[in-house]
């Protein structure tokens, strides 16, 4: 007999759709839903492994906000499990691939940073109880959440330092291209700080610039290829020692 697991999750998504920000919809009846998790013998190999087709799908609702408004969204997710680590499937229909975040092009005699974004989607659990996140989901910590003391900054974090939250953020440039998500949680917002931090250890994206922000620090080393989506990987980046 399949055994399936029941969990209501949260998500927060953000999409490089002509750099509209996309969050989740908070109409009666679509900020909160169940998704069936199903139980495999073994992980998914990738996108179109057929373990797939063994779990339900659902289908989450989006919509722009402030300035973004009237943009909307779908994303499909499906969910399966095997022993303790659990597997997400998400998509969505984008127009474009977004993956130019933080981008440098030479222009015969300066560096200029290229405009852009990427494509983006976080999970959000909870490790501790968040007030009102059952309710209201990522809204009260992907905004600064009420008296906080730097509540003009748009940082990220929960009200009390009791309050932590499970983030996992895949990012279609800066963490893709090694087949990974960054693992990060919330706590409380600081005064000078928001409330995300990255879990222990080594790994991730490195921004390409110079201290003083007015240069790249790396470029593409001799007989190297940037890879499939026009990134600079670090095993095949060298570092710019002149700039004359």
């Amino acid at each position: 007999m399949r055994k399936k697991l029941l969990i209501s999750l949260t998500l927060c998504l953000v999409l490089a759709v002509g750099a509209s920000i996309i969050s989740l919809k908070e109409a009666s009846g679509s900020s909160k839903q169940t998704l069936t998790v199903t139980r495999v013998k073994s992980a998914p190999s990738g996108l179109d492994d057929a373990v797939w087709e063994k779990a339900k799908g659902l289908i989450i609702p989006f919509e722009g906000k402030e300035k973004f408004a009237g943009k909307n969204a779908n994303v499909s997710t499906k969910a399966v499990y095997s022993g303790d680590d659990i597997y997400f499937l998400f998509k969505w229909s984008d127009p474009t691939k977004s993956v130019t975040k933080g981008t440098w092009q030479f222009e015969g005699e300066k560096w200029t940073h290229q405009k852009g974004n990427e494509d983006r989607i976080s999970l959000l659990f909870e490790i501790n109880r968040i007030n009102n996140f059952a309710t209201k989901g990522c809204a009260v910590a992907c905004h600064v959440p009420q008296g906080a003391t730097n509540a003009k900054d748009g940082k990220f974090g929960t009200s009390t330092a009791a309050e932590k939250g499970d983030l996992w953020h895949w990012k279609a440039a800066r963490s893709d291209p090694a087949g990974f998500a960054d693992d990060t949680w919330l706590t409380q917002i600081s005064e000078k700080k928001g409330g995300r931090k990255s879990d222990a250890g080594g790994g991730g994206d490195q921004k390409n610039m110079t201290e003083d922000k007015s240069n790249p620090k790396y470029m593409l080393a001799d007989g190297k290829n940037l890879n499939k989506d026009g990134i600079l990987l670090a095993a095949d980046a060298v570092e710019i020692t002149s700039y004359a």
